[in-house]
């Protein structure tokens, strides 16, 4: 249930920043405002992708998930 919940606001958020970015004419011209758009995508989209991945079937990304991480450090 938190998964979800942190998602829906991560969307939410990411909805008012595109707001914020597209109407704000000062936000618009600095390359730091267009750096963080970009960057909030990319990282909202891999998480929603690896939300969409484990969404039918954990299991099927356990081979890259922690119990191959802490095989590799020992």
């Amino acid at each position: 249930m938190a998964g979800r919940c942190r998602r829906i606001w991560g969307w939410i958020a990411s909805t008012a920043g595109i707001i914020d970015l597209v109407t704000v004419p000062r936000i618009r011209r600095l390359i730091t405002g267009w750096s963080h758009a970009i960057v909030a995508v990319v990282m909202l989209s891999l998480a929603s992708l690896n939300w969409l991945l484990r969404f039918n079937d954990p299991s099927a990304i356990l081979p890259w998930g922690w119990p191959s991480r802490w095989s590799l450090l020992r």
